[in-house]
Parts: structure tokens; C-alpha cells; sequence
């Protein structure tokens, strides 16, 4: 009995005091091994990813390092992005205009003044389609007397762009029969709307010119049933 108290007596020697507090002391979250058993701690095995990290590495691939918006074309991240799409007449003449970037009034003209210039340009003869110009790369293509421009930035596919120009224009062709200037000045809001049904915040949406034009047709519906 009394080795007994003795060795108590040195076991509680040992030891250090149990300090009290009160604050309460709370454990962050770890990585633990998966056979260790201690209670309060999350038992995540070395090589499994916990929820949090797989939204995190999901979260980046959509939005990328800039926070922008990114597609997956053929597995790699595509952040290519249109700037504005212009409808130009042999004369230098905006007919249509759309951006896709927040721009002043100023440079807006600006932009729009040297990227007919560099399109008309380009668009003739045997000049090639694809112009760089400033921070923009300039994608051309003449229909007679209509030249459709496309400013892009440098991650974005020009040959994708030069296709989608030209679906553009096949899709304003089969709604208007034969579309030409004349018929773009006097519908320019069906015009705006076919394009807005095709680029959405400055990025390809649809391609299909069936589905394109059945939102314009099932308006136009709506308002003979009036």
C-alpha cells in the first residue's frame, strides 16, 4: 500500500500541471494517416482529395488564374475571347456594332475607325484575313459589298472565328432569303438578336442556325397572334 502511494506520489511529480484557460482552444483540420484513430481530427488518406480541394482545383479550371471564364476544348483550357464583331460596307460605314469589353464612347470609335481600316484592308485581294492590330487580332472576310470583322484576342482559334463568321452570315441569309446592306440598316434588331443567339459575353454559344432563328420565329409568332 504505501509503495503503491509512493509511486503515485512520483508519477504526479512527473507530470506537468494542467493549465487552465478560458478560452476555448480550437483544432483546425488536418491530413491524419488513415489507420490513426485520434478523436476530432478528419481521417483523409494521403492520396484522396478532400471535397474542399476538389471544388478549389474545379473552381480554377473554370474560372482560370485571372478569374475569367475558360472553356475545355479537346482536355486543355480554351480563355480565348471575342472583342466586338463589326458589319462594314465598302465605304468604311458601321453598320452593326457589338462589343463585348467595357469601352468609352471615345475609344470606342476609335477602335472601330482603324479596325474597318485594317479590315477593308485585309479583305481585299490577296491579303491575308488575319490582322493584328494593338491588343486585338482582326479576323476579315468580305461577303460583295459587306465585310464582317471580328476582333479577337490572342488565345482565341482564328480559323474557329472565320467559320463562325461565315455561319453568321449563312444564318442572316436564310432569314432574310438574300441578305444584303439594305436589309440589314431596316432590321438591324433581328440582326442584333441572331448574333446575341450566336456570341454570349464575348464567347461562341450556339452554331446551329435552326435553334438560332427559333426564338426570332416564335416572336415573330407571338406578335400575328395579337
Amino acid at each position: 500500500m504505501g509503495d503503491a502511494e509512493d509511486r503515485g506520489a512520483d508519477r504526479g511529480a512527473s507530470e506537468p500541471p494542467v493549465r487552465t484557460s478560458s478560452r476555448r482552444r480550437v483544432e483546425s483540420p488536418r491530413h491524419c494517416d488513415a489507420g490513426s484513430g485520434a478523436p476530432g481530427w478528419r481521417l483523409v488518406p494521403a492520396t484522396q482529395e478532400t471535397r474542399g480541394d476538389t471544388d478549389r482545383r474545379r473552381l480554377g479550371e473554370t474560372h482560370g488564374d485571372s478569374g475569367r471564364h475558360t472553356e475545355t476544348r479537346g482536355g486543355e483550357a480554351h480563355r480565348g475571347m471575342i472583342r466586338f464583331v463589326l458589319l462594314v460596307n465598302a465605304q468604311g460605314r458601321v453598320r452593326l456594332s457589338r462589343h463585348y469589353e467595357r469601352l468609352g464612347a471615345a475609344r470606342r470609335r476609335l477602335v472601330e475607325a482603324a479596325a474597318a481600316r485594317a479590315g477593308l484592308r485585309a479583305g481585299d485581294g490577296d491579303q491575308c484575313s488575319f490582322v493584328d492590330y494593338k491588343d486585338y487580332r482582326l479576323v476579315s472576310r468580305r461577303y460583295a459589298a459587306l465585310y464582317c470583322i471580328v476582333g479577337i484576342d490572342s488565345e482565341e482559334n482564328e480559323l474557329e472565328i472565320y467559320e463562325l463568321i461565315h455561319n453568321f452570315i449563312e444564318t442572316l441569309d436564310k432569314y432574310f432569303n438574300r441578305v444584303c446592306e439594305l436589309a440589314i440598316m431596316f432590321n438591324l434588331e433581328k440582326v442584333h438578336m441572331v448574333l446575341d443567339e450566336m456570341v454570349v459575353n464575348g464567347r461562341v454559344a450556339e452554331t446551329s442556325q435552326t435553334r438560332i432563328l427559333a426564338p426570332i420565329y416564335l416572336m415573330e409568332r407571338a406578335d400575328q397572334s395579337q
